[in-house]
């Protein structure tokens, strides 16, 4: 469904986090549907879990489609890459039966790595970072935190207006 989705809205931007690795793959072209007149590329990105070894965090620098002349908006890249969904992804419609079955994603091996790294034997599991709440700037039970900045609370995430925000319109986007 999200590969279906990724194809039918062609998002400038593709955030993931579920897997917990980071990964960011050279932006990919979108297809070309004729009643756009070009296509723009997406930059995919997998950020990791918070606290973990992998990348967590990403500072993005995002303009705002209506401000953007179509020029900007289909400008091409060297490291530029094919579209990465194939089959139903492609088709119209998400219903009928799956030809590829779940847990197809086309960016990276998500298989779980079960070597150690010098190839002998199994991995040994670090302990886990813990955090202080209360020194936390971000952490919503902190007493710290300056609730009359924060705009929205989802599941997953929250939205917040930055202290000194470096354009008009931005936010942070806090998990």
């Amino acid at each position: 469904l999200l590969s279906w989705l990724a194809v039918q809205v062609k998002p400038r931007y593709h955030f993931v986090g579920l897997e917990g690795v980071f990964y960011e793959r050279p932006p990919y072209r979108n297809l070309d549907t004729g009643c756009d007149s070009g296509s723009h590329l997406t930059r995919f990105m997998s950020l990791g879990t918070v606290g973990g070894d992998a990348r967590w965090l990403y500072a993005a620098s995002l303009t705002p489609v209506d401000i953007m002349s179509a020029q900007e908006l289909r400008q091409q890249t060297t490291d530029q890459t094919e579209l990465p969904y194939t089959g139903r992804a492609l088709g119209a419609s998400i219903g009928g039966t799956s030809d590829g079955g779940a847990g197809h994603q086309y960016f990276y091996d998500m298989t779980p790595a079960k070597q150690s790294r010098d190839g002998n034997g199994p991995r040994e599991k670090r302990a886990r970072m813990e955090f202080d709440q209360g020194s936390c700037w971000f952490c919503l039970a902190s007493p710290q935190v300056e609730k009359h900045l924060v705009i929205s609370i989802g599941q997953e995430v929250y939205l917040a207006l930055a202290k000194g925000g470096l354009v008009d319109g931005h936010v942070l986007i806090l998990p």
